[in-house]
């Protein structure tokens, strides 16, 4: 089926220009050299956006390219060829990040190991004769030496990890088999079966949306695949239906919640939105426009937005609950509210326990940062909680006794409930000590009131998290067409972002006591 989409393509004046315009994002009159004194930069310095620039540059260039052979015919088969060269010709597919203890970095499978191997043999199928017979060999010849045969030599901890990396790895190199005509080995079937045991019973995934759309998405490419060759179904067992629902749950107005290592900018992406609506037409899609790539450039979304076109309702406001995960989402016309519960060992962990997301139309006010540049230190455990992205410290929950709360399983929300725009956590085992802490939140038409009651704490301070220069007047503060009932002391902190960019944000503190209320107004 998918080949036939592919051939059966028709593009419009649109669509042409929109390929036109992101194959000129990336092309240049050389191909960007991949150095191993960039390579070796993480090594030096634990920074990774050096390399990981060029790298990603290479992919979306690639991808830019094949689209527009598509649209435009054999005038850009010659660049598409040498392209495919050149990433045949890296020393690694996978990132210095991820092969730091290898010894032969050649043959490791990382993410995006798999994810090139699966791109380069995916476009060599969609093309077929139409690209060169030299070429297509020295796909299959890289495919098979640093993937195929690595892969059944050896084995990986992804092959076991409940979170992203066993549904993408395992996918890309399950589609590869796929289009091998070879058997799909029960390996790969166990890593999907991996994948779905780190989702929540109610189908929530606890990486955040940024890494819903990357993880599920490569489980649903792959499974997709898997039907139209052999038969065999992965998606239509209820766990599976429920995380497709998930996704038109998790967009706020204006923004996502940005819970663990996702991002408020991440939006739904086109190809996979378009095949749940295939797939699930029960399933509404979210209601925000969807992007046919993410940061990374990634092949196999980018194709599929343009394969997969079907429409979808959008999801209408109201609110969500997920009780076995802890996350409330209520929608309201002018805003959105967002609470999380859950335990401080998740996925992508940030110390989190009753982190709180505001939002408007168009951004959040009360924000969760969100996912701080990636670095050694980022992914060092011992390191990763002093970094304010990922500190309760940087979330918008109380300080305990001057701490904040800790890491590990161990600390969690204790109990949960949530409806009819109200929610309650129990965060007491969120924190160290004998405490209670119970958050509670009601949702009216013009705003939230937040509420903590406290019991065996020395002091408590109250801590919101915005990224928007906030007012202090008149016994209130503001945070833009937000209003708190209360002064806060604010103090401005430098961080990070994802992209290593410098940002500010600002942490609004409370002095408070057994139990906090804070009035926040959505003003007109």
């Amino acid at each position: 089926m998918i080949k036939q989409l592919f051939d059966a393509l028709t593009l419009s004046d649109s669509e042409r220009a929109e390929i036109t315009e992101y194959y000129s994002t990336y092309h240049k009159d050389s191909i960007s050299p991949l150095s191993r004194s960039l390579y070796d930069e993480f090594k030096r310095t634990g920074r990774r956006i050096g390399f990981e620039d060029v790298y990603f540059d290479r992919r979306r260039r690639l991808a830019g390219t094949f689209m527009m052979c598509r649209a435009y015919g054999d005038r850009y088969l010659d660049e598409l060829c040498a392209l495919i060269y050149a990433v045949c010709d890296e020393e690694t597919w996978a990132l210095p990040a991820h092969t730091a203890a290898a010894e032969d970095i050649r043959h490791e499978i990382d993410l995006f190991a798999a994810e090139t191997a699966m791109t380069l043999k995916e476009m060599a199928y969609l093309m077929g004769g139409s690209l060169p017979e030299d070429v297509r060999e020295r796909i299959d010849a890289e495919i098979t030496e640093r993937v195929i045969n690595v892969f059944e030599s050896r084995r990986f901890g992804w092959e076991t990890a409940e979170e992203n990396w066993s549904a993408v790895c395992a996918g890309c190199i399950g589609i590869i088999y796929l289009y091998n005509g070879t058997p799909v080995p029960e390996r790969i079937m166990d890593a999907m079966r991996a994948y779905l045991r780190g989702i929540a019973p109610d189908g929530a995934c606890m990486e955040g949306p940024g890494y819903y759309s990357y993880g599920f998405g490569y489980y649903v490419y792959f499974a997709a695949l898997l039907r139209e060759f052999t038969g065999r179904d992965i998606l239509s067992a209820e766990k599976v239906m429920r995380l497709a629902a998930f996704q038109s749950s998790m967009y706020l107005c204006g923004c996502v919640p940005s819970y663990s290592d996702s991002d408020a900018g991440v939006r739904p992406l086109m190809g996979l939105t378009n095949m749940l609506g295939s797939l699930f037409p029960e399933i509404p899609a979210p209601d925000m426009d969807a992007v046919r790539n993410d940061e990374c450039g990634r092949w196999a979304p980018y194709i599929r937005s343009y394969l997969y076109k079907a429409p979808q309702k959008k999801a209408a406001a109201g609110e969500a609950v997920y009780e076995s995960s802890q996350l409330y989402i209520c929608r309201r016309e002018r805003f959105s509210v967002f609470i999380k519960g859950g335990h401080n060992a998740e996925p992508h962990n940030h110390n989190d326990i009753g982190s709180l997301i505001i939002t408007d139309n168009r951004r959040q006010l009360i924000c969760d940062i969100g996912c701080g540049e990636y670095t050694g230190d980022y992914f060092n455990d011992e390191k990763r909680y002093s970094i304010l992205t990922c500190s309760s410290l940087g979330h918008s929950v109380p300080i305990i006794n001057g701490k904040g709360q800790k890491n590990g399983r161990a600390y969690r929300g204790n109990s949960f409930s949530a409806g009819g725009g109200r929610a309650r956590l129990d965060i007491s085992g969120a924190y160290e000590g004998d405490i209670t802490l119970i958050r509670e939140l009601e949702v009216t038409d013009s705003g939230v009131i937040l509420r903590d009651r406290i019991e065996g704490a020395e002091s408590v301070t109250e801590r919101l998290i915005t990224d928007i220069k906030p007012r202090v007047s008149g016994g209130a503060t503001y945070i833009d067409n937000l209003m708190l009932d209360r002064p806060a002391s604010v103090t401005k902190e430098p961080i990070k972002d994802h992209s290593g960019c410098d940002r500010a944000v600002y942490l609004l503190d409370f002095a408070a006591g057994d139990e906090f209320v804070l009035k926040i107004t959505m003003k007109e």
